[in-house]
């Protein structure tokens, strides 16, 4: 079947509706996982992207474009992680002007149990839910339809 065709037989009133309540039980689900280890939902996923990009480091311009969001607003959550040392800056050695957001070992390690306990609390809810094989196909058709 063609996915014009599937589109078609959508209801798209039910498609919409479901992503709403999907994206507020995610909300909610990531706010409730990081409070106790005292950083926002936008910390903790600005810390991992941070992350992805270490020992090299990310630039703030960067990650303002991953998230969408203006480069003001990312030096506001990179300040706080470096407060919490949880990320340092340095220049970048191709250009001066750049400063680059590189993870530290006390982030490296809270980013570590964070992402432990959102896998085991992942686990938790979907078990008997979902199946594995219809869990792995969610979750690649939401990272391929984030990068719209």
């Amino acid at each position: 079947m063609s996915l014009e065709r599937v589109v078609e037989g959508i209801n798209i009133h039910e498609l919409s509706l479901a992503q709403m309540r999907i994206s507020r039980i995610a909300d909610d689900h990531n706010q409730s996982l990081v409070k106790p280890y005292k950083v926002s939902q936008i910390e903790w996923l600005m810390l991992s992207s941070v992350a992805r990009h270490s020992p090299d480091g990310i630039r703030v311009t960067d990650l303002a474009r991953i998230f969408g969001v203006k480069t003001t607003y990312v030096t506001s959550v990179l300040n706080g992680l470096r407060a919490k040392s949880y990320i340092s800056t340095r220049f970048d050695s191709n250009d001066a002007r750049v400063r680059l957001a590189v993870i530290t070992k006390t982030g490296d390690r809270q980013l570590s149990l964070i992402a432990s306990d959102a896998r085991q609390q992942l686990l938790e809810r979907l078990d008997g839910v979902v199946s594995a094989r219809d869990f792995e196909r969610y979750a690649a058709v939401l990272i391929s339809l984030a990068k719209l």
